[in-house]
């Protein structure tokens, strides 16, 4: 398969359900992948929807960001049941840590009829499953293809369980190469499929590339169908940071636009037959405005109409571009043009202080008729992280005082940091002229070290490449580290130090425990807890295998 065939064959198979009852998706626990690690089931089950149900529940001690299955009832399908960016309870923990912390992982189907001595198949009928098998191991690459190409890491970053315990961050298991042997398959054949798509896909890739400097060309649909929907949003994004920049509404706000009514770029009948990104009617209530881009070309399509609590389908004259850049230049002119009356219709739009804000005027001038537009385009600027392509004018924005070298201010690490709003900037180093990462979004993080006011976070700890400026007091707030959680077992073991290899001191009982700091360590999936009783000696450690959020 080329790459493009890999990524339309990801898409026409995928199903996103996530698994909402898990402990582990509950978790929410974030990482970067650096990798993946491929599982199969050790269980002769072809259906992915029995296997769903046994993740899916309060009591179940594993996770994975997705299942591979169905292959007995033709070409299959990719249940992804966690975001791929979720820390997975799927590998455990071995003598040098573990894979959960940065490995994003799947499990495979395997066919019906046999059975397991330990982890040997018996039984296990090679000619009678080899279809099965073809049909698996295509899908098998496509999304190996796809999700490396999402995070960018390279083949060789592509392992199973296996190998997980060889290199020394997983558990003694013996998938998934145990299933491959039968069909005269191995890792090594995945590897060196997946390699050369990718890198065909560099050598054909150039095109793409190009659109991605400052100097971009057009973009039309066609430029997106063979892309992913990450890659449609590092495409488009910079199209919407320089509209921001020129006209002051948001990228992420266009950009969340886009994405909800286009369904990025390619799916909706409007934008494949005209570019036209928006739902721009060729006349918008007897509106025009200045800095138009449309030329006077329309199309007619079907649209949905939500009116008198139903949604209803009309016929109506939509307006074609010659491209998605016109598009979306045509749909910010608009927005800051149109009138009411005597009046702009989005009053406002341009000096509102926040995406979310911008969205509200959006919807109270009467933009779109579904009562859960403002929700639904916050979300999506949350899930993609949005914000990360809004303009911000370095030179002449204000900057929040600072006192380099000073860290009395701040707790011992590790502590937390709670972000409000759209969370505060990520720096690649400790000073405001670094290059930015995105943004933290809101929530709240674990800060592991202090430079010249600046805050290590965890997820960076590793590469030292990740800090926010703990002086935004508007946006951020330091606190004291601590994460209420509930244990679900009567017996919980609490141990001298973070790994079953300590000594056992105690039990817990069923309760609520506050713990004020997570480590790796032996013996558990998602991480050893220090329990706030403990915290002055640092000998009282749960797994947190066993606990959900309080």
């Amino acid at each position: 398969m080329t790459f493009e065939e890999c990524i339309d064959y990801v898409n026409k198979h995928l199903e996103v359900r996530y698994a909402t009852a898990n402990p582990c998706y509950q978790m929410n626990r974030m990482i970067e992948p650096v990798g993946c690690v491929n599982h199969s089931f050790g269980v002769a089950q072809p259906d992915v929807e029995v296997l769903y149900r046994n993740m899916n529940q309060s009591g179940a001690n594993w996770a994975v960001n997705a299942m591979l299955g169905n292959f007995h009832n033709g070409e299959g399908k990719i249940l992804m049941t966690m975001k791929l960016n979720t820390r997975p309870w799927g590998c455990g923990s071995g003598r040098k840590g573990s894979w959960n912390n940065d490995h994003v992982q799947w499990e495979v189907c395997e066919p019906a009829g046999h059975t397991y001595n330990g982890g040997t198949m018996i039984g296990y009928d090679v000619k009678k499953n080899q279809a099965y098998f073809d049909r698996m191991w295509k899908m098998l690459v496509a999304w190996n293809v796809y999700v490396a190409n999402a995070y960018g890491y390279g083949a060789d970053a592509i392992h199973d369980h296996a190998e997980s315990y060889q290199a020394g961050y997983g558990t003694n298991h013996a998938d998934i190469s145990h299933w491959f042997a039968k069909h005269g398959k191995s890792m090594d054949d995945l590897r060196k499929e997946v390699a050369v798509i990718l890198k065909n896909k560099k050598q054909s890739g150039k095109k793409k590339e190009e659109t991605e400097t400052k100097k971009q060309k057009k973009i039309t649909v066609k430029d997106l169908l063979p892309l992913t929907d990450e890659e449609v949003i590092k495409l488009v994004g910079p199209v919407c940071r320089k509209e921001h920049k020129k006209s002051g509404v948001f990228a992420s706000v266009i950009m969340a636009q886009f994405i909800l009514e286009s369904g990025y770029g390619k799916t909706t009948e409007l934008v494949k037959k005209s570019n036209n990104c928006f739902g721009m009617k060729k006349v918008l209530s007897n509106n025009t405005w200045a800095n138009s881009t449309w030329k006077g070309d329309i199309v007619k399509v079907p649209t949905k109409e939500y009116e008198n609590g139903k949604w209803i389908t009309i016929y109506a004259d939509f307006r074609a571009y010659d491209s998605i850049n016109d598009s979306i230049a045509d749909h910010t002119a608009y927005l800051l043009g149109a009138m009411n009356g005597s009046e702009l219709r989005y009053k406002g739009l341009k000096e509102a202080k926040t995406p979310e804000a911008a969205i509200r005027i959006i919807k109270s001038g009467g933009y779109a008729t579904d009562p859960n537009y403002v929700g639904k385009l916050v979300d999506i600027i949350k899930r993609w992280n949005l914000t990360k392509y809004d303009y911000v004018d370095e030179e002449n924005a204000s900057q929040p005082e600072k006192t380099p070298g000073d860290t009395t201010n701040f707790p011992k690490t590790p502590f937390m940091l709670l972000t409000y709003n759209y969370g505060i900037a990520i720096y690649k180093k400790t000073n405001n002229q670094s290059k930015v990462k995105g943004t933290t979004g809101k929530g709240l993080f674990t800060i592991v070290d202090v430079v010249n006011g600046y805050g290590l976070l965890k997820a960076y700890k590793e590469k030292r490449n990740g800090w926010v400026f703990l002086g935004d007091s508007a946006n951020c707030k330091v606190q004291e580290y601590k994460e209420m959680v509930k244990v679900n077992i009567p017996n919980l073991n609490i141990r001298k130090g973070p790994g079953t290899n300590y000594e056992v001191t105690g039990e817990t009982g069923i309760g609520i425990f506050t713990i004020v700091e997570v480590a790796d360590g032996e013996g558990s999936d998602s991480g050893w807890g220090l329990l706030k009783a403990y915290q002055s000696d640092r000998n009282g450690w749960i797994s947190l295998d066993y606990t959900t959020p309080a």
